[in-house]
């Protein structure tokens, strides 16, 4: 596959991939009925990190999308470790992020004022997004990290070659 066909099917698989994180996360209680544009956006910011990545760097088969839903996928190759570790850091992230929300409960989102101790209040979504790209960095560095604690203990895959071949890697 070529990179530019790579492109655009990454480029089209955002579009479910925005859809689906919509979803789970209105499902772990974001407003259903307002505030449908950041919560879109935050989906779409989880997205650009989980999805775009992946489906940019491996070939999209049943067996693959299994793998990855289920935490099983085993990477070859650095680069994809990297993008795995990555979205799984991303969706771990945002999590973690959404846990100061209900700290803030008596207050509305959207209110720009200082309240009477002169702390800002909350906006949704960013406790979320900012959660998210920390999650991403942290991933990537354990990515990056493991791979140098693994690569003088690592034997040469046999499909090393034909993986990085298929990726057109140097």
């Amino acid at each position: 596959m070529s990179n530019f066909q790579r492109l655009i099917q990454s480029l089209i698989l955002i579009i479910p991939a925005t859809l689906l994180f919509y979803t789970i996360i209105v499902v772990f209680g974001a407003p259903l009925t307002t505030h449908i544009p950041q919560t879109l956006l935050t989906a779409l910011h989880i997205a650009l990190f989980c999805a775009y990545p992946l489906s940019s760097s491996i070939t999209l088969n049943s067996e693959n999308m299994r793998q990855l839903i289920t935490l099983e996928y085993h990477a070859d190759v650095d680069v994809l470790k990297c993008a795995y570790w990555g979205g799984i850091g991303t969706i771990i992230g945002a999590w973690l992020g959404a846990v100061p929300i209900p700290l803030d409960w008596d207050r509305e989102w959207q209110v720009n004022n200082c309240d009477a101790s002169g702390l800002t209040e909350q906006k949704w979504p960013i406790t979320i997004i900012v959660g998210a790209y920390i999650g991403h960095a942290i991933g990537l560095l354990l990515a990056i990290m493991w791979r140098g604690i693994s690569t003088k203990a690592l034997k040469p895959s046999p499909n090393r070659e034909r993986i990085e071949e298929d990726l057109n890697v140097p």
